[in-house]
């Protein structure tokens, strides 16, 4: 019987190898291990509220739904028909000024824009045609450039046959 509890202790006291205890506590039970799964957790926390605070921060690019370009184009609202570069002379009393005009025109469908694009020539004259014939103090105020967008569009739109234009837009509008 004294050997039998020899045997419990000897058995209780023998120590266990360093290969046995790590084998016993598993990954978690490694020190380094676990520090680094904490590390990348933080990141990752990090991470995913600086992207949250930055989203919020940046305005979004609204994209309009498929009903809003639907509701658009039954409201009339067409493609922008862009003209090539105008420059015109433009007289002061003994001064000569020039003015450089980029004029953008809507049109409603795909059969005026094709006239618009197929008589570009005839359209660019009738504007140089009706700003030449103006003054500087005719064209300083945005009242004086709205009146010559009315004229403008009812003048090229008596040209088109297939159809009116819906504005008339300045891209560029420079007098120097």
């Amino acid at each position: 019987m004294a050997d039998e509890e020899e045997k419990k202790e000897e058995q209780a006291e023998v120590p266990v190898a360093p290969d046995e205890k790590k084998k016993g506590k598993g990954l978690l039970g490694n020190k380094m291990v676990l520090i680094a799964i904490v590390v990348v957790l933080q990141l990752v926390i990090a991470i995913v509220v600086a992207k949250m605070m930055v989203s919020k921060a940046m305005p979004k690019e609204d994209k309009p739904s498929k009903e809003e370009v639907a509701e658009e184009e039954s409201e009339g609202r067409g493609s922008i028909v862009m003209l090539d570069d105008i420059i015109v002379n433009l007289k002061e009393g003994d001064r000569l000024y020039y003015l450089k005009l980029k004029v953008g025109l809507e049109v409603p469908n795909a059969a005026v824009q094709k006239e618009v694009e197929a008589r570009s020539a005839q359209l660019r004259d009738i504007i140089i045609s009706i700003v030449s014939g103006k003054k500087i103090s005719e064209l300083d105020t945005l009242e004086d450039r709205n009146a010559l967008k009315i004229v403008l569009l009812n003048k090229l739109s008596d040209v088109l046959k297939s159809g009116d234009l819906i504005q008339v837009y300045f891209a560029d509008f420079v007098v120097q």
